[in-house]
């Protein structure tokens, strides 16, 4: 079984940071999930979207979804619609670190 927290506390930080960054020039209109995998690809060259294996989650079958919900639901907010569109994904206010100068 395993959980979240059986991956290193760095790679898991440094995924959010990540994840944080790629959704951060969609702002309030939200990220559709359907192309997270490819614009994390796109921002962070080099990095592969992690697996849920890599957090140490052993059932194949966690999706998407289930994976931001599980390991980074306090900098990511997942948003579903009941009408059959894509979830939508928004930047959790609180993980915010503060503006650069």
């Amino acid at each position: 079984s395993g959980g979240p927290d059986a991956a290193g506390q760095g790679d898991l930080a440094t995924f959010k940071a990540r994840l944080l960054a790629v959704l951060a020039d969609f702002g309030d209109k939200g990220f559709p999930a359907s192309l997270l995998r490819r614009r994390y690809a796109q921002v962070w060259r080099g990095s592969a979207f992690p697996s849920p294996a890599d957090f140490g989650i052993a059932r194949k079958s966690t999706g998407l979804v289930e994976l931001l919900r599980l390991v980074a639901s306090d900098a990511v907010r997942v948003e579903t619609f009941a009408d059959g569109r894509q979830p939508l994904l928004f930047r959790v206010t609180s993980a915010l670190a503060p503006a650069r100068p």
